[in-house]
């Protein structure tokens, strides 16, 4: 399907297609037409057979007048149509084009338009439903209740200010009220923070331990393919293999390392640097142990070492007999690869380790999909605060209305009414070239 949208586009469309049959409007809004595609100045030498419909603005995607031609899919026929289309007035669009003038026609608030490139990327169902509820605007609708509030606050305020002598009891307290209930809105928006990320960018988990414990074994049993070639010498990884899988909605990629050890061949000691290198990048590392022999020096050290990623031991070769001289760490959890047992329990622990024992968030509420949501929810956060903290300590109205103007600025900026052009240019630019 090639789209096409802006003042001229009825124009661009009408040189390149003509209908089957004979219209008294030729390009009637809103309704299928079959016919041919072609170039400019060669109607009679069909491109392709397709359907155009024709949208006139402000009711479309983007707020202007679009054309969208359907023609069958090979690459071929739409590359020759889209140089025709060129050829009669059209340039090809900027990535995310169509959502950014979306955007900035007001089809939509800037958390929407964030949320359609999540849409458009999601690895599993659940990613996928969390965003359509925000691109059908859970996010907007969400800094919509708070900024009625923050505005019924400034509108007390103000007036306690300019009329002191009119100030009823308890609206001071109504304000407190007001606010307590925004601070506390876009704390719970916060919190959803690391879920919504997660969901939008999907996390990285490194599979990490010493030579010959099982990783590549687990990397197959986690994607249920054989992704990483398993032999019994050691050292066979030397370089890292991933794959993505599942894990109760969230997009998880996980990498198989080389084995960490510190006698090595040159090229297998390249191999472990890159490793540890991924381990400091990565959400979450699984460090895996064999309970068939005892822990070596290097596997106590990765125990004892910390790191920002959230960690789950894993305990392979369950099938097997136990050494006596292992011990399983506590909080371990105890699979065979090799025969697939204790996969799932594995599966629950990594969304745990990263996400937490709490509750899930409802996505009809809103969720936090962006770096750039999350500052701005923080400004509300702390601008309420702000003004609770000036009320309470000197019940000075004039400073409280700073703490409130600062958290509306803060939700301009999250719906984008108060947005950069280098913010803009950094949301846009991840969209395909169609969006």
């Amino acid at each position: 399907m090639i789209r096409v949208s802006g003042p001229d586009a009825l124009s661009v469309v009408q040189k390149v297609f003509t209908p089957a049959s004979p219209q008294k409007a030729p390009f009637p809004a809103r309704k299928a037409l079959f016919g041919r595609a072609h170039h400019p100045d060669r109607p009679s030498d069909p491109i392709d057979l397709g359907v155009l419909t024709y949208f006139n603005g402000p009711k479309t995607y983007t707020g202007e007048d679009l054309a969208e031609v359907t023609l069958h899919g090979g690459p071929l026929i739409l590359h020759t149509f889209l140089q025709a289309v060129l050829r009669a007035g059209a340039r090809l669009a900027e990535p995310g084009e169509f959502t950014r003038r979306a955007f900035l026609n007001g089809r939509m608030d800037l958390s929407q338009a964030e949320a359609v490139a999540g849409l458009i990327f999601s690895a599993t169902d659940e990613a996928r439903r969390v965003m359509l509820r925000q691109v059908e605007g859970a996010m907007g609708r969400q800094a919509s209740s708070m900024r009625e509030s923050l505005l019924e606050s400034k509108v007390l305020l103000e007036a306690s200010i300019d009329f002191p002598e009119e100030a009823e009891e308890g609206e001071q307290q109504r304000v407190r009220g007001l606010l307590g209930e925004t601070r506390d809105q876009a704390a719970r928006l916060l919190k959803t923070t690391r879920m919504g990320m997660a969901l939008r960018e999907g996390l990285r988990v490194v599979i990490a331990g010493a030579p010959n414990v099982g990783k590549s074994s687990l990397l197959n049993a986690l994607l249920q393919e054989e992704r990483a070639i398993v032999h019994e010498t050691e050292g066979t990884t030397r370089d890292y293999i991933e794959g993505t899988l599942n894990v109760g909605g969230l997009p998880v990629k996980v990498v198989d390392t080389a084995g960490i050890r510190v006698s090595a061949d040159a090229l297998e000691q390249e191999g472990v640097r890159r490793t540890k290198g991924l381990m400091d990048r990565a959400d979450a590392v699984l460090l895996v142990l064999d309970q068939s022999r005892p822990l070596y020096p290097q596997e106590r050290t990765l125990l004892e070492e910390g790191g920002g990623a959230a960690r789950v031991i894993v305990v392979n070769k369950e099938d097997l007999k136990i050494d006596p001289a292992f011990h399983a760490p506590p909080g371990a959890v105890k699979v065979s690869a090799r025969q697939g047992t204790g996969i799932e329990d594995l599966k629950r622990a990594i969304n745990a380790a990263f996400m937490g024992e709490g509750p899930d968030p409802d996505p009809e509420k809103g969720v936090v999909i962006s770096l750039r949501q999350a500052e701005a929810l923080e400004k509300v956060r702390d601008g309420c605060t702000g003004a609770l903290e000036a009320l309470r300590e000197s019940g000075w109205p004039e400073v409280a209305v700073v703490g409130v103007d600062e958290a509306l600025t803060a939700l301009g900026q999250l719906v984008g009414e108060v947005t950069g052009e280098e913010v803009l240019e950094g949301i846009f630019s991840r969209f395909c070239i169609g969006k």
